[in-house]
């Protein structure tokens, strides 16, 4: 135990203060430890509690790894940076008990009947998943970019004149989720959340001290059209994605995996819902983890493909004329089959006409020869800066 310790120390001591600030950050470590130097640091690491807490931080294939590195001495870059083996050699002896109590096995294929969730092989963090989505879920994708893009826009409008308030827990207040789902912000209390989540991912809002304030990326989101605020949301998702989720390309492994991506971490499977809903909320993904052609590339490790992600929209309205009697006007034709919100629409080509409602959220009927109204779903309107129309739901 002491010889181990020594050597923690020893290399602890070596690294630059990019390195060990990283160690401590990956560790846990609170700024106010109460150590003196680097043996003290070094008998902390090494202690159980410690150790524990960064098994549960490493993915399945980190675990297989440090697992394989107590029986054949190699260690993977990722597991020595933490402190938890030597460089080039095995784990610490410390570290060797615990991956032993803990059942810890580089092989999944039988584990004990009382172990704790068995991580895979290393290779199953490298295969990449999700077949091309149908037709009618690509068309559904589409809809949700529009609705989340409209739901996110409206936030961040909401934000710019009142900053979010947030509790000590780091949760929006509950007197700003009432007043977003009453303004028809957002659907539902409930959905803040990962809008805020995808929001922060991608800068468009920053906390300072107890509030949510929108940054100057953000005030340039509310200006771009859905392609580019798509775009924006889905690279802050691939860079805030954590490890586990990736492949060495820097794709996304299988989504039927990422619930057991960090098999010891008891937090790990709300946080990987959390991930599957904004995924679905963006046109990420479908429900059942079929790709859209637009995410491909996220998938991969590649680029974004814009081209068909706009070739799924409809042309966007860039301007409204407003009339005397406050019928807003919007020139062109209304495309077949789609529907527009903001407000009721008595008028067809050649402008579509729109003269507003009680509800800013209300839904236009389209001309249609059978006179029944599309399936009704939440989509953009006026207050995200660019009415858009939406393709109702296949029936």
């Amino acid at each position: 135990m002491a010889g181990d310790e020594r050597t923690l120390a020893t290399w602890l001591a070596s690294l630059d203060d990019d390195a060990l600030a990283e160690l401590l950050r990956r560790r846990g470590v609170s700024p106010a430890a109460s150590w003196r130097d680097f043996f003290d640091a070094a008998e902390a690491l090494l202690e159980p509690s410690s150790i524990d807490r960064a098994l549960a931080r490493l993915d399945r294939g980190e675990l297989a790894a440090l697992a394989a590195a107590g029986t054949d001495g190699l260690t993977p870059p990722t597991v020595v940076a933490q402190g938890l083996a030597r460089p080039g050699g095995a784990v610490y002896a410390p570290v060797a008990e615990r991956i032993a109590a803990l059942r810890i096995t580089t092989d999944p294929a039988d584990p004990p009947a009382d172990a704790a969730p068995v991580p895979a092989a290393a290779t199953a963090t490298v295969t990449a998943g999700g077949a091309p989505a149908s037709a009618a879920e690509t068309a559904s994708a589409a809809e949700r970019i529009f609705t989340a893009s409209a739901s996110l826009a409206d936030v961040l409008l909401a934000a710019l004149h009142v900053p979010l308030t947030r509790t000590g827990a780091g949760a929006v207040s509950a007197a700003d989720r009432k007043r977003l789902t009453e303004s028809g912000a957002i659907g539902a209390p409930e959905d803040l959340d990962d809008l805020i989540a995808a929001g922060e991912a991608a800068v468009l809002l920053a906390p300072i001290g107890r509030e949510l304030v929108v940054t100057t990326a953000g005030e340039q989101w509310l200006d771009g059209g859905t392609v580019a605020r798509w775009v924006t949301i889905a690279e802050g998702y691939r860079r805030r994605l954590p490890a586990g989720l990736r492949t060495p390309q820097g794709g996304l492994i299988d989504p039927a995996g990422w619930a057991g991506a960090y098999p010891l971490n008891t937090e790990w499977p709300a946080q990987a819902a959390s991930l599957r809903r904004t995924a679905l909320r963006w046109g990420i993904l479908t429900a059942d983890g079929t790709v859209p052609p637009w995410s491909r590339g996220l998938v991969e490790g590649t680029s974004l493909d814009t081209d068909s992600l706009r070739d799924a929209l409809p042309a966007e309205i860039d301007r409204i004329y407003l009339q005397a009697d406050l019928t807003a006007v919007a020139p062109g034709p209304s495309p077949r089959g789609w529907i527009c919100v903001c407000a009721g629409s008595p008028g067809v080509s050649p402008a579509h006409r729109h003269r507003p409602t009680a509800s800013p959220r209300s839904r236009s009927e389209p001309d249609s020869p059978t006179g029944k109204a599309p399936r009704p779903f939440a989509t953009f309107c006026a207050s995200s800066h660019s009415p858009a129309f939406l393709s109702p739901s296949t029936t």
